[in-house]
């Protein structure tokens, strides 16, 4: 089992890129499933959805403007 270390002890060790790539899917797969509840359970998803990104900032993080600029000088 591979110990949970802060990012400070792993800097002690030597680390200079640390990623955690298993517990961010554990953390959308948890949302995914609270809202797939949530609709199931109450045929809505707007209250929980309100704890969510808008879709503006979605497509700034995802930087899709850029994306759209470089399809357009294809």
């Amino acid at each position: 089992m591979t110990p949970i270390l802060s990012v400070k002890e792993l800097e002690q060790l030597g680390y200079k890129i640390v990623v955690c790539p298993i517990e961010s899917l554990m953390v959308c797969a948890r949302a995914m499933r609270d809202l797939c509840d949530t609709w199931k359970n109450t045929g809505r998803v707007d209250k929980l959805a309100a704890q969510a990104m808008s879709f503006a900032e979605v497509k700034e993080l995802l930087d899709v403007e850029e994306f759209l600029k470089l399809r357009e000088r294809l």
